[in-house]
């Protein structure tokens, strides 16, 4: 298990995660790998490619801080990295990224895959630590036994793509996989070594219309607050867009969140500063002041948006932790 930080960017949660058993973390973004670094973790795999020579000095140094694993998909991402490393005196591991249907980054399984590898024969500073794929085309698949079909067939490539590389001399310790809704599933086939997972540390609306999830396991909330009662069947709250992630509404009947515990009330609008909450009844029983505690669609995206969390349990807050790797895209 090497969860996926993206989600929750917080120091104190990958923690709890390495505690639980996690082998290292996963980042998507080198600034999310050097606040990590920073507050003491020192397993880290970054699954984005390192492109420029800004960003690959900025990886130098981070490895004299952390065992750093990053990922290559071409041999134009591979020469510059070895280059710098070479410069730099310092051995790096790589994964190769494999393309199972996502249709993001990546090589294609099989010989594609091979034809790369052979390529780092030239290029001594690099050690090959495996093959890994994010099979996010899962989410496209709402119905399970589909699903399923369609992320063995991610698996049976993974596997695959290593015996091969195996078959011709290539050391391939690490296949990795990643994505929630199929984690269940993929993380139980023949081959697989290694999951990435990272909304699952919260869980969203997504998840509970994929199945993945219950309602009452969905662990990252907004509360908002009742700022105005312009009208019987209106109320408006605190929470707009830059509180709520609006992604995936379409899929929601165009709905920013679910309102926990009120299913007749509806947060279909939202701009800046500001959301709007109607009643399917026609009526609502809010008043100024009063507080909703909002599901979100995306936790990943919601999470970004926000300086600092609060970790409660009943009606008492326990943790308060700030997101120390929101915003760090670069």
């Amino acid at each position: 298990m090497r969860p996926h930080i993206k989600t929750h960017k917080i120091p104190q949660i990958a923690f709890m995660q390495l505690r639980a058993g996690a082998v290292g973390i996963t980042c998507q973004k080198l600034g999310e790998a050097e606040v990590m670094a920073a507050n003491g973790i020192d397993d880290i795999l970054i699954t984005y490619e390192i492109v420029g020579e800004q960003k690959l000095r900025r990886l130098a140094r981070l490895k004299h801080q952390a065992n750093i694993c990053t990922v290559v998909d071409s041999e134009e991402v591979v020469a510059p990295l070895a280059a710098r490393m070479q410069q730099e005196r310092l051995e790096h591991e790589v994964m190769i990224e494999v393309n199972t249907g996502l249709n993001r980054c990546g090589v294609l399984p099989g010989e594609p895959v091979l034809a790369l590898v052979q390529r780092f024969r030239q290029y001594p500073s690099l050690k090959l630590r495996g093959i890994f794929t994010h099979e996010g085309h899962a989410y496209n698949f709402p119905n399970p036994e589909e699903r399923k079909r369609i992320v063995m067939k991610a698996a049976e490539e993974m596997k695959r793509t290593a015996q091969l590389l195996r078959e011709r001399g290539f050391a391939c310790e690490v296949v990795s996989v990643g994505s929630t809704p199929s984690a269940m599933v993929i993380g139980k086939a023949e081959g697989v070594t290694e999951l990435r997972p990272g909304n699952y540390v919260f869980c969203d609306r997504v998840q509970l219309k994929l199945g993945t999830c219950s309602e009452d396991q969905i662990a990252a909330s907004v509360l908002a607050t009742v700022i105005s009662r312009p009208a019987p069947d209106r109320a408006i709250i605190d929470a707009g867009n830059k509180t709520m992630c609006t992604d995936n509404a379409a899929d929601f009947n165009n709905t920013i969140g679910a309102v926990v515990g009120q299913p007749e009330l509806t947060f279909h609008y939202s701009s800046e500063e500001h959301g709007r909450i109607t009643s399917k009844t026609g009526v609502m029983n809010l008043k100024v002041g009063d507080r909703l505690r909002l599901l979100p669609n995306h936790a990943c995206g919601m999470m970004n948006m926000h300086d600092e969390v609060y970790g409660f349990r009943g009606d008492g807050v326990e943790e308060f932790w700030k997101v120390a790797a929101r915003g760090k895209v670069r």
